[in-house]
């Protein structure tokens, strides 16, 4: 072989057997899985440090966030980690005091009493569906004899949400009450939350300010939410739980609108006051007397004669009040103008049921009444299909992540096995055709001359041998 074709052979075997053994040691490692993903530096190190206290052999991914195992000890790692309180997610709690050393000072026991209400705050924050991690920051000011150098005490909260989840006004406003409840002499409006993107998520309640479109996007959003889980319960009795996709859109008006509206009614009057004047004459001129209603008005007189008399009269004043009706309304809150509701529906009795199933118009009703159908108003859209699947399960993502990239993985392997297989195989069929002898012709012998011609030869050189010589010298000639 040539030098090239030589480096080219040694080169292909040096790839061959690193292929090999890069598998084999991929194999011996085993299948890795997440344990836990998202922990801080710290938490990262103490999960570690347990494992290797236990003997379980472990991975870091994701610049040190990420912990995995194998996947046959996932389970019994995750458990054995938890008996020992890690990862303590949200910082240590009231466990603080179980290993207190003698002689501890008031103000480091106040410090750990700080310290321990801020981890069992975190740990019931993380409770929450759409909370990944909390860290929570309480300073209390030192106390002070006189009023006017008192200080209120304040709380931080951090949160790091999941991935695609809201977190709502609502939502908000029972992590404030919770902090405000959990710390003594905390007042709710000197809680601050925080998300991770540096969003503020604590948001004083404006009443004057209802038409905030945070507020607005929120308020059709719970709405739609409600309507739909109501709709959605309703038929899950019926026809199982997954069976039926329902969503309902809103238009809802949010403009405020203040009314103040007085009614007058004559028909119903009442007395408010009466009043009687009396007034009395006496003279002799009939239309004498006391300047006034009476002599002003031609009252009556009586007795008398000749030129002089008594008079007197009586006058009746009476004020009546007519009746008043005064009506001030103001509407704060959204009015449903229209609501646009779609449904999917998996009618579809299950397998081995002799339950009459419902029919699309009865599911349909039963929409309508769930959701406060108006006719005239709304919309609704009933479809009755095959769902892929009759029980709602969210996948994990985390799961969804790794089974791609396991996916990924063994895709690799498998490609280079082929790869490999090839190789060796067109190495083998070098070093065959190498190693195979090569076939030689055999000569081809001369085809002797006829016997005859032979001996009339010999028997002319035997007769004329000058005629044989001179022949032979001419041929030699030419």
């Amino acid at each position: 072989m040539s030098t090239g074709r030589r480096v080219m052979l040694g080169s292909a075997a040096v790839l061959v057997a690193a292929t090999a053994i890069g598998i084999g040691i991929y194999s011996a490692r085993g299948d890795y899985r997440v344990l836990y993903a998202g922990l801080p530096t710290d938490e990262a190190g103490t999960v570690t440090a347990k494992l290797q206290s236990l003997g379980v052999s472990y991975r870091l991914a994701n610049n040190g966030t990420t912990v995995l195992v194998p996947s046959d000890q996932v389970q019994q790692a995750r458990v054995s980690l938890a008996a020992e309180g890690v990862p303590s997610r949200g910082g240590k709690g009231f466990e603080l005091f179980d290993e207190q050393p003698i002689g501890t000072t008031p103000f480091v026991q106040g410090v750990n009493y700080t310290r321990a209400v801020q981890g069992e705050l975190a740990r019931s924050i993380m409770q929450l569906e759409p909370v990944s991690s909390a860290r929570v920051l309480i300073a209390k000011p030192e106390p002070s004899p006189f009023v006017r150098d008192q200080k209120p005490a304040t709380a931080s909260v951090v949160l790091r949400l999941r991935p695609g989840a809201a977190f709502s006004r609502s939502t908000a406003a029972a992590v404030v009450a919770l902090v405000a409840r959990g710390v003594e002499g905390l007042k709710p409006e000197n809680v601050t939350i925080v998300d991770s993107a540096g969003r503020v998520l604590s948001e004083q309640h404006d009443p004057d300010n209802d038409g905030a479109a945070a507020t607005q996007l929120e308020y059709r959003r719970d709405l739609e939410t409600h309507l739909a889980a109501q709709a959605e319960e309703m038929l899950a009795h019926t026809l199982g739980y997954g069976r039926a996709i329902v969503r309902v859109s809103a238009d809802v008006n949010f403009k405020r609108v203040k009314e103040r509206r007085e009614t007058y009614n004559p028909e119903e009057r009442v007395v408010a006051s009466e009043k009687v004047v009396n007034s009395k004459a006496a003279g002799g001129s009939t239309r004498g007397g006391v300047a006034g209603v009476a002599s002003n008005s031609g009252g009556k007189t009586s007795g008398g004669g000749g030129g002089g008399g008594n008079s007197q009269e009586e006058t009746l004043q009476t004020e009546y009040m007519v009746s008043k009706t005064t009506f001030d309304s103001e509407d704060r809150t959204g009015v449903v103008e229209r609501l646009t509701v779609a449904a999917m529906l998996d009618l579809t009795p299950p397998e081995g049921s002799s339950d009459t199933p419902l029919t699309l118009s009865e599911a349909q009703d039963i929409i309508k009444q769930a959701v406060g159908f108006k006719t005239g108003r709304d919309e609704i859209k009933v479809s009755n299909v095959k769902l892929a699947s009759a029980v709602a399960t969210e996948p994990d993502e985390e799961a969804v992540a790794l089974q791609r990239f396991q996916s990924y993985v063994v895709m690799a392997r498998n490609i280079s096995l082929g790869l490999s297989g090839l190789l060796a195989a067109v190495l083998g069929f070098l070093f065959l055709r190498r190693l195979r002898p090569r076939v030689v012709p055999a000569p081809v012998p001369a085809t002797p001359a006829p016997t005859e011609d032979m001996n009339e030869l010999a028997e002319l050189v035997r007769k004329d041998p000058e005629l044989i010589a001179r022949a032979l010298v001419g041929m030699m000639s030419e």
